[in-house]
């Protein structure tokens, strides 16, 4: 079967193309351009995560893990969280990709199963559309890519699944159908795993603009609340400089929609200011 340096000079190859294409083609900034084409050259080493070699296991381990880090980080400037949450959030995912899922993995996986499939091209693309940043454009180019590099990881096991003989008779081997599959019939537990896996991404890959959008709003709506309140006195100050009495009639008006009680105070200066927004409002009453 196609060895490692194979599957990832194809998948950078394809990359490649897809980066040129979208920013030549479809105009997507440099950089958006530049991630989907190397999330397509992941992609061409992903399905390899079920491989019995523990180097081959760990290279591709460590990839996973450090890519969804790196994008859920990015993805986590989408919210209202401070930098040392966003470093906490991406450390945990690390650790969970690294020390757990990878014992999971191990524990429920065979090679050339359900890692080698179609149900997981789909899942891939569905977990780096959820982990995306940006619009819906970058959302889509980013999970295309993925899938774009694991299905070519596929195509490449199958093309090898045929041999030439001396008469130049192409002869089939048992690999056959091995990697571009629907479900493995050898080990049905991973097939349903598998599929109860894509069942819960493609809903939450349907829903995902509404469920993050209340929270996004959230945070631009208290990003907004912090500027306004840092700035309230430059701008209030500004306000009452320039528009006195206008500024002492809004305030009166204020407290009194607010039923609020306005009691005069002690001493003459307070007692000075309380009759002008008294000659303010009465007039207005």
């Amino acid at each position: 079967m196609p060895g490692y340096k194979t599957h990832v000079t194809a998948s950078s190859i394809g990359g490649a193309v897809l980066s040129i294409a979208a920013f030549h083609f479809e105009h997507v900034p440099l950089p958006s351009a530049l991630l989907a084409g190397g999330l397509c050259a992941v992609g061409g080493i992903v399905p390899d995560i079920d491989s019995n070699n523990s180097q081959s296991f760990r290279h591709c381990m460590a990839i996973v893990a450090g890519f969804s880090s790196l994008m859920l980080v990015s993805r986590m400037r989408d919210f209202d969280l401070d930098t040392e949450s966003v470093a906490l959030i991406g450390g945990g995912v690390f650790i969970f990709c690294w020390f757990v899922l990878g014992r999971l993995i191990r524990k429920f996986t065979v090679h050339r199963g359900m890692c080698h499939s179609i149900p997981a091209v789909i899942i891939g693309s569905e977990l780096i559309y959820i982990l995306s940043s940006g619009d819906i454009v970058q959302h889509f180019l980013n999970a295309a890519a993925i899938g774009i590099g694991m299905l070519l990881h596929l195509v490449l096991d199958e093309l090898n699944s045929f041999t030439i003989g001396n008469w130049g008779n192409i002869k089939a081997k048992k690999s056959l159908g091995s990697a571009l599959k629907l479900f493995d019939p050898d080990h049905l537990k991973s097939s349903a795993l598998a599929f109860l896996i894509l069942f819960l991404l493609t809903g939450v890959a349907i829903r995902e603009r509404s469920l993050t959008q209340g929270l996004e709003e959230k945070g631009e709506a208290r990003q907004a609340s912090e500027y306004i309140a840092e700035h309230s006195d430059d701008v209030l100050g500004d306000i009452r400089r320039t528009h006195p009495e206008d500024f002492d009639r809004a305030v009166i008006h204020w407290a009194q929609d607010n039923d609020l009680v306005l009691q005069p105070g002690e001493g003459g200066q307070r007692n000075k200011k309380w009759r002008e927004l008294e000659r303010i409002v009465v007039p207005n009453r």
